[in-house]
């Protein structure tokens, strides 16, 4: 773990230097006692994670299978927090997943509606 932290602080300076956007995310966290926990990892990092991946003893299973967990349990903890760090991305201006808000009235959706009709796309 504190190999793991070492080198996540080591990028960061990189990162930093290099002036590339990246985010902590902490990985596998279970509590139990003899790990770091997210207060001590911000310490020694010094940012906040944007989130923690739970451990999930489903990604065993998913991995022996061969089969990803979102296909096989989207409601298993790890799927539930990584559709929350999705949201997170999709939410950035930059991002291939962010989607602008679409106008829902004015004269710019009137025409963009009507040419949907035109060719047959619905509304």
């Amino acid at each position: 773990m504190m190999t793991a932290v070492a080198n996540s602080i080591k990028l960061d300076s990189i990162y930093d230097k290099e002036r590339v956007l990246h985010n902590l995310v902490i990985n596998k966290v279970s509590s139990k006692k003899y790990e770091l926990n997210p207060a001590e990892i911000e310490e020694g990092y010094g940012s906040r994670p944007i989130i923690s991946l739970p451990e999930d003893p489903k990604v065993p299973l998913s991995e022996s299978q061969h089969i990803p967990l979102w296909i096989l349990d989207r409601d298993s903890p790890f799927c539930t927090s990584l559709k929350v760090m999705v949201k997170f991305y999709a939410a950035k201006k930059g991002s291939p997943l962010y989607r602008a808000p679409t106008p829902q009235s004015g004269f710019g959706f009137a025409v963009f509606r009507f040419i949907r009709k035109l060719l047959g796309l619905g509304s």
